[in-house]
């Protein structure tokens, strides 16, 4: 689950945000997920995150661990931004 599920970027827009991801169900082991921003058209991520991997136990699936998204001004106006998620 992410929370927000949609975010959107305006110009008004200062970062970090922080975003909140909690898996949708126990695992029976460790899970490991990667985060990043695929590229804009200059292959040029349109945000950072941190942490860019999060770890999920049995103990702490449903409990919420944060990342941080810093938007990179790359255009006028608003867009959004898509998280990749593996």
């Amino acid at each position: 689950m992410l929370s927000p599920g949609k975010l959107f970027i305006s110009e008004a827009t200062e970062g970090p945000l922080a975003i909140n991801i909690t898996l949708s169900a126990q695992p029976s082991d460790v899970v490991t997920v990667t985060i990043a921003v695929p590229g804009a058209w200059d292959n040029t991520p349109m945000a950072v995150v941190a942490p860019s991997q999060l770890h999920f136990t049995p103990e702490n699936w449903n409990q919420a661990q944060a990342l941080l998204l810093q938007p990179r001004p790359v255009c006028n106006g608003d867009y959004f931004v898509k998280l990749s998620l593996e």
